[in-house]
């Protein structure tokens, strides 16, 4: 991480080191320089040139008293727990994939050593690239705070289902974060596939996505933004499926104790739930989960759910499909400052009425919709809670 002070010789020091680490890689053209792009803003992919010394990192891996995989260290450091994945077995591919998501961009060999001292495993930590995103600033305007929020956020984050943030550049002309490269966000891998996933890969991407947030919202931190832009999806196929991340933090918070007023002006307007499309600003973190919920019900057929253009027409989407709430429904409805008793009452129709939706989420994919599209944020599901339901655990 390289933050500089207001001097120039060191601003400049720090962009020498950053284009010597990382070299931008262009639409035709590999290895442009880092310099000769800084007076621009861009997002790009970057190869991480950062030469090490090459080593082995051995971890030696047993089986606790519960049936889960302890891995440490050669000094006896402990660097994960994990549960055994069903049909796998104890000591396979599947642990390196755990580790992996763990460590940063490296030249260093992962061996896993089993009970009897045996190697099951090797795995190559070349993380070769990486995703740069890259802003210029006025040496006589500040880094804006949400930036400076997202960095203080995401920089200590390491979970295998949420992008990592790994460098940082932060000069008084030049703001550049560096983040692990994945290619494919949920919507292109959509499009990619027809907009047709097969039920199991839904299931399998709601997973990741629950753990991921699960893991965010213990940290006691807001997303804001979820939508299938904010997903990404890695096609390499980690331990034989493929894995999804979310990411898109830059409108993210940390939830407050007391409460605290927020923007309304926050979630994409198609992932957006109604207490906020109402101009409710005292919210937390069931805001994410409405967001999840429409994140899965476009998994399963294909389109958004409330592709509305406006605040108003969105909310009548809403309306319309899941019915006009009323206060019995929705503790607090009355002092919303945009609920209206003049809004029309519609009343909920079926999701069957949605193409799709009940024949690759079933009546168990179904009930965790209706979970997380809970009107009342109090009511609800978490994504502890979603985790645990019979759609995702089965």
């Amino acid at each position: 991480m390289e933050i500089s002070d207001g001097n120039a010789s060191t601003s400049a020091h720090s962009e020498r080191l950053f284009e010597e680490k990382y070299a931008v890689v262009g639409e035709k053209t590999r290895n442009h320089s880092f310099a000769r792009l800084s007076n621009l803003d861009f997002d790009s992919k970057a190869r991480c040139t950062v030469k090490k010394q090459k080593k082995d990192v051995v971890i030696n891996c047993r089986q606790d008293a519960d049936g889960n995989v302890s891995c440490t260290s050669l000094g006896g450091d402990c660097v994960g727990v994990f549960s055994v994945p069903p049909g796998e077995q104890p000591f396979s591919h599947w642990v390196a994939d755990e580790l992996v998501a763990c460590r940063n961009p490296s030249q260093e060999q992962l061996l896993l050593v089993d009970p009897n001292g045996k190697i099951f495993c090797s795995r190559k930590l070349c993380a070769e690239f990486v995703f740069m995103k890259s802003r210029r600033q006025d040496e006589d305007t500040c880094t804006p705070p949400h930036y400076l929020r997202q960095m203080a956020i995401q920089r200590g984050l390491m979970h295998p289902n949420v992008v990592r943030l790994l460098d940082i550049l932060c000069t008084p002309t030049r703001l550049c974060r560096v983040f692990e490269f994945i290619e494919v966000h949920l919507r292109l891998f959509m499009k990619n596939n027809d907009l047709d996933l097969p039920p199991r890969l839904i299931k399998s991407f709601a997973t990741d996505l629950m753990s991921g947030m699960t893991f965010l919202h213990t940290k006691g931190i807001m997303h804001r933004d979820l939508k299938p832009c904010n997903i990404y999806i890695d096609t390499k196929q980690v331990g034989k499926r493929y894995a999804l991340k979310v990411g898109g933090l830059e409108l993210s918070r940390a939830v407050t104790v007391p409460a605290m007023a927020y923007t309304h002006e926050v979630v994409t307007l198609w992932y957006r739930p109604p207490e906020i499309l109402l101009g409710c600003t005292m919210y937390s973190l069931p805001i994410d989960m409405w967001s999840i919920g429409c994140c899965l019900g476009e998994m399963a057929s294909g389109w958004a759910l409330f592709m509305g253009d406006s605040e108003i027409d969105t909310i009548f989407r809403i309306f319309k499909m899941m019915g006009t709430p009323t206060e019995k429904q929705w503790n607090g409805l009355n002092e919303l400052p945009d609920f209206k008793h003049t809004f029309p009452k519609w009343t909920r129709k079926p999701w069957s009425e949605v193409p799709n939706l009940s024949s690759r989420l079933g009546q168990a994919g179904l009930e965790l919709l209706d979970g997380l599209l809970q009107y009342d944020p109090a009511k609800r599901l978490s994504a502890k809670a979603a985790l645990e339901s019979q759609y995702l655990a089965d």
